[in-house]
């Protein structure tokens, strides 16, 4: 069972190689990596690790991208939205994955870990796999920072929301009791990401699904995805200022991103004020202060939780599958 994950990055220089050390320690075979920046430092460092497949964001790349089933919907838009990037990222790693005799692909961001306490990564895949299962969902916890101040977040941050999913009831009344309306749970999304088996017939849906023979299979009680969003200022404030200035609706259509997400839109706005004493304090009020009192409490009622990861010197070294891929 050979198992591998797809991203699409950039500026994660600060934490791709925990990211990457993780996922290989942990039992995944393959990674496959799009660096959004050309010049990214990063390729260079992994251009020639066997068990990653690096592609950067050049002319090259672009040409494949139109051979994607994925161009004719996405590739409109690949010069201003980067999930249009992605999930031609993900059709090509399909592609990759399929000609390497990859069994499963996992699509997360460089700023997420599969966690899987209880299973090894094998285990897991192959149970899915006699189950008959084409293509998993996994809920995700979001992280909380606790200071401004964090280089490497999946080595520094240990507290999470656990996703309103996985709560009883009585914790979802206990949320219900201590959060104000003001503000959302969580700040981005919560509807997870996927894995799929690697064959003709699975497509990427969007960049939080697959499309294949089965419907998907909601796993609510584990492997979960760990999501560190805009985990210390400086990773915000880089966030938001290579996005810029973005339309108010994804792809031009649909519902507006604030009714959706409305941590997005809000952070756009106020980096582009380019008052630095107003971004800070709003990063400070909306990502760490308003849980601060609630911090104990939920920790008590089970709806946060500790999660203590290794350092990136701790993590056991694996032994890398080396995979050729041609396109």
């Amino acid at each position: 069972m050979k198992t591998s994950i797809v991203t699409t990055l950039r500026n994660a220089d600060a934490t791709l190689d925990y990211f990457i050390a993780y996922h290989l320690s942990i039992g995944f075979d393959h990674l496959f990596l799009f660096f959004d920046d050309p010049d990214d430092p990063g390729f260079a460092r992994y251009e020639h690790n066997p068990a990653i497949t690096v592609r950067r964001h050049d002319a090259s790349l672009r040409r494949q991208w139109l051979r994607t089933r994925a161009a004719s919907d996405y590739y409109v838009f690949a010069d201003r939205e980067v999930m249009a990037r992605q999930v031609m990222n993900v059709d090509l790693a399909l592609q990759m994955a399929q000609d390497a005799g990859i069994d499963w692909l996992l699509h997360i961001d460089a700023d997420e870990l599969f966690y899987t306490p209880n299973q090894s990564v094998s285990e897991h895949f192959t149970d899915l796999a006699s189950q008959g299962i084409c293509v998993a969902r996994y809920l995700n916890h979001e992280a909380i920072p606790e200071t401004d101040r964090i280089q490497n977040f999946f080595a520094e941050v240990s507290l999470f929301k656990r996703n309103r999913e996985t709560l009883t009831q009585r914790q979802v009344n206990w949320l219900k009791s201590n959060l104000t309306k003001q503000t959302p749970y969580f700040s981005f999304y919560k509807n997870g990401k996927a894995a799929a088996v690697v064959s003709p017939n699975t497509y990427p849906d969007g960049v939080h699904e697959f499309e294949s023979v089965k419907m998907p299979t909601l796993l609510t009680n584990g492997p979960y995805i760990l999501h560190f969003p805009c985990c210390g200022f400086d990773h915000f404030l880089d966030k938001y200022r290579t996005l810029g200035w973005f339309p108010d609706r994804w792809f031009e259509c649909g519902k507006a991103i604030e009714q959706i997400i409305p941590v997005h839109s809000w952070s756009r706005d106020v980096v582009q004020t380019g008052d630095m004493e107003r971004i800070k304090a709003f990063y400070n009020q909306l990502f760490i202060h308003r849980f601060e009192h609630l911090k104990e409490a939920a920790l008590q009622a089970g709806v946060f939780v500790r999660i203590k990861l290794p350092s990136l010197g701790q993590l056991s070294p694996a032994q890398p599958t080396e995979i050729v891929t041609v396109l």
